[in-house]
């Protein structure tokens, strides 16, 4: 039987299905609908790589940290310890949360999470996500391979494995090392949260 650190081990990802109950997620929900309209635009043109080890190519979409809600999420004791016993990071903490917004067209080209992202935990709370394009097999490459990746595929390559982002389902993921992307949104509005924490 496959465990969690199993897959996090050689998947880079662990599936949390079944986490948290309705009042969490109505919670999250409202909370992420009720930000919408002060959400900041987050736009980007170029290709980047920074010192921390993350990188960012072009990207379209709108962002808030959120409140209460998302909050309580990423300080959620059982979460914490999940995360823990998962990727065996004895020492993580909650270190960004939030949640972006898509409209049609928005994107998120090829990227890598910030430092601060030793796991990222993802989910859909609006019912058109679907799914997230990412490159497992990059893994252990360097950012500069990452960009003769991009130059050579793009910023938003249509070839690529998919990792099913389901409603009010969360999944953790190597956002840090595995490069990840989400192609233009080809729906009205939809809502994506996130939860990152960092092993000190």
């Amino acid at each position: 039987m496959t465990t969690l650190s199993d897959a996090w081990r050689h998947n880079g990802m662990v599936d949390l299905d079944g986490f948290g109950d309705e009042s969490m997620w109505e919670a999250l929900r409202d909370e992420a609908h009720a930000c919408a309209p002060s959400a900041f635009e987050r736009r980007f043109d170029k290709v980047e790589l920074y010192r921390d080890g993350s990188m960012m190519s072009p990207q379209r979409c709108r962002a808030h940290r959120g409140g209460d809600a998302v909050r309580a999420l990423a300080h959620n004791h059982e979460l914490l310890e999940l995360a823990r016993s998962t990727t065996g990071m004895d020492s993580l903490v909650p270190a960004r949360y939030g949640y972006k917004y898509y409209e049609r067209g928005s994107f998120m080209g090829v990227h890598r999470d910030a430092a601060r992202c030793s796991i990222t935990f993802t989910f859909a709370l609006t019912d058109n996500l679907a799914e997230m394009s990412w490159l497992p097999g990059l893994r252990e490459e360097s950012n500069e391979s990452v960009r003769t990746f991009i130059e050579a595929h793009g910023h938003l390559p249509e070839e690529a494995e998919r990792l099913p982002i389901s409603f009010c389902s969360m999944k953790g993921f190597d956002g840090y090392n595995i490069p990840h992307w989400r192609m233009p949104f080809e729906d009205d509005f939809g809502i994506l949260g996130t939860v990152c924490y960092f092993d000190l």
